[in-house]
């Protein structure tokens, strides 16, 4: 997820972790990397609408997909691994209190705020649903299934499920 700035999620990741260092010119990474990020950032306003926009843009093509093309299968996992990705970068990134709504709510419904246990429970999830769309044997649905697997091993070591990561290394599907 790129911002305004063309700073990513993982640069931001990166300097609290101290993983990173900032050397550059604009304040909102000073900030970060000195654990004073204020309520006005707007790179981080930036990457977490960016984060819900996946969501939701991914919520809309499921439900096109399945729809218009339910065929699709491997297109319809990418989908839901694009809306995995986004909840582990969620609870990756952001603190305790994730408001998860549901997408395209007419009125819009922020949701109960989450547990960051609880974004990655829900991207884990969201993961295996693409899987069990990743399953077939043409070229795309290898792809996916490859993909889905390394982030879905991703979510369950940040869950510190260690079986359920060592178990998505062999080539089912």
């Amino acid at each position: 997820t790129i911002t305004g700035a063309g700073e990513s999620t993982w640069l931001f990741g990166g300097l609290l972790a101290d993983e990173w260092s900032t050397s550059s010119t604009f304040i909102q990474n000073d900030e970060t990397d000195q654990r004073r990020v204020t309520e006005y950032n707007s790179s981080v306003t930036a990457m977490l609408r960016s984060l819900y926009r996946v969501r939701t843009r991914a919520d809309e093509s499921i439900a096109a997909l399945l729809k218009f093309s339910p065929a699709s299968r491997a297109l319809i996992a990418e989908m839901y691994l694009a809306r995995g990705f986004a909840e582990l970068q969620l609870a990756s990134d952001f603190c305790n209190g994730i408001p998860i709504g549901i997408t395209n709510a007419t009125p819009p419904d922020n949701g109960q705020p989450k547990s960051t246990k609880d974004v990655f429970t829900l991207s884990a999830g969201s993961l295996d649903t693409a899987l069990t769309y990743a399953n077939g044997s043409d070229a795309q649905s290898v792809l996916m299934n490859r993909a889905i697997r390394v982030v879905r091993a991703r979510t369950a070591m940040a869950l510190n499920d260690y079986a359920t990561a060592a178990s998505l290394r062999s080539e089912e599907h």
